[in-house]
């Protein structure tokens, strides 16, 4: 695998755009906090009695709202994760955008799998969690 920065702009802001609404959607569940139990339950716990993969997910923004991290990793970790790692790239755009950078990853086709499969063994894993922990 090849990372590097390479002179030029990021091909697409795109990822501005997707962290922007990660930070808005942070702000509004954390404006929204004191309302979140008029939100609906989740239909696939209530059905089945076991967590859903977003199970957690509403608390954990909250919580990440008010920078509990801990916290938040805790409620589901890889909602957490997700969201914090988008908002660090969404950054990283930002910043090849001012200074004329862009970051690079090149990677084989094993390594593209390899990633992939971390990706899904992450969400199963996470989900495995969600089930022991809020069933």
């Amino acid at each position: 695998m090849l990372i590097r920065t390479e002179q030029g702009r990021p091909k697409s802001p795109i990822h501005l755009i997707w962290g922007g609404i990660a930070i808005a959607g942070i702000a509004l569940v954390g404006l929204l906090k004191n309302h979140l139990e008029l939100l609906p339950a989740c239909v696939f716990k209530k059905a089945t009695g076991i967590a859903c993969l977003t199970c957690g997910a509403t608390r954990s923004v909250t919580a990440l709202s008010d920078f509990r991290l801990a916290d938040s990793f805790l409620f589901n970790p890889l909602a957490m994760l997700f969201l914090v790692g988008l908002i660090a790239f969404s950054f990283l755009v930002g910043f090849g955008l001012i200074f004329g950078r862009r970051l690079e990853i090149r990677m084989t086709a094993r390594e593209s799998w390899i990633i992939r499969s971390t990706v899904i063994g992450a969400v199963v894993a996470n989900w495995i969690y969600l089930i022991s922990h809020l069933a």
